[in-house]
């Protein structure tokens, strides 16, 4: 579900869906690794780099190649980009 709504740009609801499958504790590792790279996409579209930099090294920690951690590791790109180009963040506080 959680990958419907972000392609419907329904980030709140994406994000509940995709934490609901973290509470339950998903058996399969690379299933918790894209749960975590979606994550931090909806983060990183929400300007909130930090948990997008905390969502992408988890995925990261949990899988090491694969499709989920490429996306990951240019999620996590990004995000270095911005801080260094936006030092105060994205709302320029």
């Amino acid at each position: 579900m959680g990958r419907c709504y972000v392609l419907l740009d329904r980030l709140a609801d994406a994000r509940d869906s995709f934490e609901e499958v973290l509470f339950r504790r998903p058996p399969d590792a690379l299933v918790e690794a894209w749960t975590h790279t979606y994550l931090g996409y909806i983060s990183l579209k929400e300007d909130d780099l930090r948990e997008a930099r905390r969502a992408f090294s988890r995925a990261l920690e949990i899988v090491d190649s694969g499709k989920a951690s490429v996306l990951a590791r240019e999620g996590l790109g990004r995000v270095e980009t911005l801080e260094i180009l936006l030092p105060d963040g994205p709302s320029g506080r």
